[in-house]
């Protein structure tokens, strides 16, 4: 299975593409890395731990690249696997919480310098802010919400955060087919839906804007 990933890592100053390979049957996951400071691509090879037994879609966070992976016991819940790609090397997996429901579908995002899992069932949704790894993972619920299913349907979408903002407000993707702005405080929905003449959907991504050009040798600003 092949990834893609895009971040930027402030301990080097660097922004990264990552290219990862994962063979079902090996341990090894090579992945190329291309910095665009040094506009070089580099191979690294790094063993992963002999429980893991899938790749899921991956987040990269400061030069740290997340993804989640279900483990060959089958009593065991998924697990986050981390690679440092500054020291390529495995971080310390770290275990989803039991008190989050064994039955839910499980994803991580990166928004700015958090590492966000959220849990999604019929009209179920929870997520929280994860911090380090491992044993020493912190977990911090950012929301819990229950829907009439009459009012919104989470079995027919595979919802995506896409930002979190200062006020606590949440801008939800369902799918590519609506944008959703959900209020934690006031337990509130609103839903946008996006013009789309298609039949596929729309994509979406945050961003943030700068003056700084990537392409400029010394990182400085165009004027």
């Amino acid at each position: 299975m092949v990834f893609f990933e895009f971040g930027y890592d402030s301990r080097l100053d660097d922004y990264q593409i990552v290219k990862g390979v994962h063979s079902g049957s090996a341990e090894a996951v090579k992945m190329e890395v291309f910095s665009l400071k040094g506009n070089t691509w580099r191979t690294i090879q790094v063993i992963a731990p002999t429980t893991v037994s899938r790749l899921e879609p991956t987040s990269l966070n400061n030069g740290v690249l997340h993804w989640l992976s279900k483990v060959n016991d089958p009593c065991k819940k998924s697990v986050i696997v981390s690679v440092d790609l500054a020291e390529d090397k495995f971080l310390e997996m770290t275990p989803v919480p039991d008190y989050i429901p064994k039955d839910t579908r499980i994803y991580i995002k990166v928004l700015g310098d958090c590492l966000y899992v959220y849990a999604i069932d019929t009209v179920y949704w929870e997520a929280w802010i994860v911090e380090g790894s491992g044993t020493k993972a912190s977990w911090t619920r950012l929301f819990k919400y229950c829907s009439n299913p009459t009012v919104f349907v989470w079995t027919e979408c595979s919802l995506q955060i896409l930002w979190v903002s200062k006020n606590g407000n949440i801008l939800l993707n369902t799918d590519g087919w609506e944008l959703v702005l959900y209020n934690p405080k006031e337990q509130t929905l609103k839903q946008y839906r996006v013009p789309n003449d298609g039949d596929d959907g729309f994509l979406a991504t945050a961003y943030m804007e700068t003056l700084v050009s990537p392409n400029a040798p010394d990182g400085s600003i165009i004027e």
